[in-house]
């Protein structure tokens, strides 16, 4: 029997504490000692809790942002499909749905109701088809409507009525239509209104009466876009098909939301009874579109996991700090104790017992406050992506027992795992020195156990190099060669010096983690790879620090010339470039998060940058680009154009001819590599304008663009194609292929039919920059006449038929109130204009609200930073208790020692924010160098830098201020006392 996930982590959680527990308690003491330091200072404990529960937050939050991502798509999917699991189609061969005969229904719907298809609940007839539609009354277009005839006492599920009773839309007449309030909130129809549908080649609309607007529920919210519903026999008439459908809509046992898990047994009782020889395909469109919400549910969840593991790893470092802390401020109470017999072990024990204490209570609340931080998140999602750009999913904060209890059991293992590391390293400690208060001695060779560690170091990283270099993977080939350095470094301190060693460590780190031209090319990193990169480059910049603190301190007594400055100086940096651990890992505390930040912010700026460079190239510098109807004739349309009220206020415009989706193969033999493609035809008056669109690569026998261009009408064998052809595209995303589902390569040659049936091919003399007109440029001629594009409706003159229209706006003139005129003015053309400068502004406002969105979530770890620079000044002023009663009865006044505190807490914030921004910037130009030559240029954020930076800094120096203005009150004499 499964054992729950829940009661699982619970029971491991459980079996940890009272092993802990018996283990310390074995002889008491070590016990009482532990829960005695914890109850004793309450202050202490809720910083420590504060700084620790940050870890298990984010690991909390990324369970329930996972939990309510997926709830909220599948509830978006069983929205939209409603009782529909799998459809019947008849794929053509050059895509799309054919019609057949409407028997095949008949047959499956007596089989249901004969009990043959047990896993079949019900099956019904569509024809569904997209369309346009023009409301007669409001004057308004909806370009991208799907129009869908069904038959009312058939059909699967019910309509919802605005009063939320439901209806099966019996009593519809031939010429009524049904239609959604997707389809409202864009046309403003009402009942009663005039309806023009277009759908089918004829370009001749169908009037239909809205006699009912129905609810995006139920069967109104099919594909979550707008619908129009009516009677079967209308669509066929219509599209001249009686008898035919091309839906069949099928329903498993188990309702809207399991009826999707019987798929495969439906799957397999369709196809035995749908008819072999007709080819029919089933797709299962309700478990696909679930597979698929969870597959972008997982990689968003990731995405906020893998980047807080930056804030979980500055989590370890503080309770590493703490505990080192805590046990510099007990040093001599633990030599006491061990000179009255206490052994080591029992100091593990004591630690251990304490850190259990801490690391149960900021589980407990940093479980609780990642469903805080989940809300926010979310919060913040919605204000960023708007319920356009979601499909009009909503998401509601959703969240299981298991997501809170994953995130309390994580988050304790990991707390106590480095509380247990962290208690056995201070428990070295050397009785004498411990009860004297002296400093350990710094090692200045590797011990036995250090020397293992290099040895096992150097081969791990000998493996991983070659397996990094045998399987080609990006993340051995940061770790491999890394190790080994690490490893080198630890073995050969004891022949040079450890600065020598460690230094040339930290720059072969840095080095070799940011070279651009690495054997095994990045176009195959992930998220891990970066974080792996991000600690190592840290790690490697921390090592540069630290090893050379005597150029720092040097450098300081430099810098502070004046006479109470300079001792000032020298005593902030001085003293925590002599606590090298401690320092170490707050300053790799601080940089993690900044390193992380500042690259975000650089990626940010690189796409923005981009983003507007790939515009203006795709775009030709034209501000619109409408398109029509390719099937509607438009007789002088260019005098109808000149004539608008909008003309004044065009400077140029442009028409393309269109031949929508024919079929193209790579090769002569018609059956291999189809893709429907489309084809534009160019007009010669553009081509003597000089068209401004880009080519990536264009054929050497052309002496320039303008040559290509006037090949095309002088050749109807040539073509120019658009950049989707080639892999990093807008259409088809970084990496992925675009409009084309092969790439095409320049000199190629692509073979197609004419609408005469006839064999054609065109060679590639050029690949454009545009993607967003997608498909092949061709001459006027070459479209006009093998496409019939001139023939219907006796238009002879090719320039009656322009469907793609590009347009210019003069200077000072709103693109948008241009783009609405032209659509309004050519209504019966079906027209849609793109307004390309809002189109980018949205882009770009997303893009920005997503990479902010990061930046704030990986701002809760400056928390852990700040928090741990907190900590840390609270502990100085008793550790250093002493020493600054002797800085103050030496002369240091109390102005002195405040500025010594406040500039040495500067100093150690203001090291680790730039060492984070100087490898977030030189990590954003790497990538860029990697990915986005030739898209834009790069620009460092100095602006947005500097504002985080500054906020960073200023958050220390705040969380520090209080510890050190109570060391500088501090009268000599008390400071000079041996007890607190």
């Amino acid at each position: 029997m499964a054992v729950d996930p829940g009661v699982a982590l619970l029971g491991l959680v459980g079996l940890v504490v009272l092993i802990i527990l018996a283990w310390a308690g074995r002889r008491r003491f070590p016990l009482r000692i532990g829960m005695g330091n914890f109850f004793r200072r309450k202050t202490q404990v809720a910083i420590v809790v504060a700084g620790l529960l940050v870890g298990t937050a984010i690991i909390s939050s990324s369970y329930v942002i996972q939990t309510t991502f997926d709830y909220g798509i599948r509830s978006a999917v069983f929205h939209q499909l409603d009782l529909i699991d799998e459809i019947v189609i008849l794929n053509g061969p050059s895509g799309g749905r054919l019609p057949f005969n409407a028997s095949v229904y008949d047959g499956l719907a007596a089989n249901v109701k004969a009990g043959n298809l047990t896993d079949v609940a019900d099956v019904a007839p569509r024809y569904q088809v997209s369309g346009s539609a023009f409301d007669n009354t409001s004057q308004l277009l909806e370009p991208s409507a799907t129009v869908i005839g069904f038959n009312a006492t058939e059909d699967l599920g019910t309509f919802v009525r605005p009063d939320g009773s439901r209806w099966n839309g019996a009593g519809l007449g031939p010429l009524d239509v049904i239609v959604n309030e997707a389809f409202v909130n864009d046309t403003e129809a009402k009942v009663g209104d005039l309806v023009f549908v277009f759908i089918g080649t004829s370009g001749r609309p169908t009037p239909l009466t809205v006699t009912a607007v129905v609810l995006d529920q139920g069967r109104g919210a099919i594909n979550g876009g707008a619908n129009l519903f009516v009677n079967l026999g209308t669509v066929q008439a219509v599209l001249g098909d009686p008898g035919k459908i091309n839906v069949i809509t099928v329903a498993n046992v188990g309702g809207v939301t399991k009826g999707y898990l019987r798929t495969d047994q439906a799957d397999a009782q369709l196809q035995a009874h749908l008819p072999a020889s007709l080819g029919l395909t089933i797709s299962n469109v309700k478990s696909d579109s679930v597979d698929q919400a969870s597959r972008n549910v997982d990689q968003i969840s990731q995405i906020f996991l893998l980047l807080g593991s930056f804030t979980i790893v500055a989590g370890v470092l503080l309770i590493v700090n703490i505990f080192v802390m805590l046990a510099e401020e007990r040093k001599g109470e633990m030599g006491v104790a061990r000179a009255l017999g206490m052994r080591r072990a029992h100091l593990v024990q004591s630690f251990v017992a304490e850190g259990l204490a801490y690391a149960l209570l900021s589980a407990l609340v940093g479980t609780f406050t990642g469903l805080l931080i989940a809300w926010v998140i979310l919060w913040a999602f919605g204000l960023v992506f708007p319920l356009q750009f979601l499909g009009g999913v909503s998401f509601a904060l959703t969240w299981t027992p298991l997501d809170l209890i994953r995130g309390f059991a994580i988050g304790f293992l990991i707390t106590m795992g480095t509380i247990l590391l962290a208690s056995w390293r201070v428990s070295k400690l050397n009785i004498v020195r411990a009860i004297r208060d002296i400093p350990e001695p710094v090692e200045r060779r590797s011990s036995r156990r250090q020397l293992a560690l290099g040895v096992f170091l150097v081969l791990g990283g000998a493996f991983l190099t070659f397996e990094a270099w045998r399987r080609s993977d990006v993340l051995f080939q940061d770790l491999g060669p890394s190790g080994l350095a690490i490893g080198l470094a630890i073995l050969t301190r004891n022949v040079v010096s450890p600065r020598a060693a460690f230094s040339a460590c930290g720059l072969f780190l840095v080095g070799w983690l940011l070279y651009p031209n690495k054997p095994i090319s990045p176009s195959s990193a992930d998220i891990p790879v970066f974080v792996a990169a991000g600690l190592l480059m840290v790690f490697g910049a921390v090592l540069l620090v630290m090893f050379n603190s005597e150029v720092l301190v040097w450098v300081a007594s430099r810098v502070g010339r004046g006479r109470t400055w300079r001792p000032v100086v020298r005593t902030a940096v001085a003293y925590p470039m002599n606590k090298k651990f401690r320092t170490g890992t707050t300053l790799a505390t601080i940089a993690l998060i900044m390193f992380t930040i500042a690259t975000l912010s650089g990626i940010q700026a690189i796409i923005g940058s981009g983003i507007t460079t790939t515009v203006v190239r795709q775009s030709g510098g034209f501000d619109l680009i409408a398109q029509s109807n390719p099937n509607i004739p438009k007789p002088n349309f260019w005098a109808a154009f000149d004539n608008a009220s909008f003309s004044s206020n065009v400077s140029e415009a442009y028409g393309l001819s269109w031949a929508n989706r024919v079929p193209l193969y790579a090769s002569s033999a018609s059956t291999t590599a189809l893709h429907n493609s489309s084809f534009y035809g160019v007009p010669q008056d553009w081509v003597n304008a000089s068209i401004p669109l880009e080519f990536q690569e264009l054929d050497a026998n052309y002496s320039s663009p303008q040559a290509a261009w006037q090949a095309l009408e002088d050749d109807p064998n040539l073509a120019i194609v658009d950049g989707s052809v080639l892999p990093g595209g807008i259409a088809g995303g970084f990496g992925g292929q675009g409009f084309f589902t092969f790439s095409v390569k320049l000199g190629e040659t692509l073979f197609y039919h004419d609408a005469y049936g006839g064999n054609r091919s065109v060679k590639v003399i050029g690949i454009l920059y545009e993607q967003f007109i997608p498909g092949l440029f061709v001459g006027w001629n070459t479209v006009a006449t093998e496409f019939r594009v001139n023939l219907p409706n006796g238009y002879s003159l090719p320039i009656d038929y322009p469907s793609i229209i590009y347009v210019k706006v003069k200077s000072g003139v709103s693109a948008n109130d241009v783009a609405h005129d032209i659509e309004r003015t050519f209504l019966m053309y079906n027209m849609v204009v793109i307004d390309l400068q809002t189109l980018v502004a949205q882009i770009t406002s997303v893009i920005s609200g997503v990479f902010s969105l990061l930046e704030a979530y990986l701002a809760l770890g400056l928390i852990v930073g700040i928090a741990g620079l907190g900590i840390i000044t609270m502990r100085n002023v008793v550790e250093r208790r002493t020493e600054t009663g002797a800085l103050r009865a030496l002369g240091f006044r109390k102005s002195m020692v405040l500025k010594s505190f406040l500039l040495e807490l500067a100093f150690i914030s203001g090291t680790g924010i730039f060492i984070g921004d100087a490898l977030g910037i030189a990590l954003s130009y790497d990538i860029f160098l990697k990915f986005f030559t030739g898209f834009g240029g790069f620009d460092i954020p100095w602006d947005r830098l500097i504002l985080l930076s500054s906020l960073a800094f200023i958050g220390a120096v705040v969380a520090t201020a209080s510890p050190a203005i109570r060391a500088a009150r501090m009268p000599p004499a008390e400071a000079l006392r041996s007890y607190e």
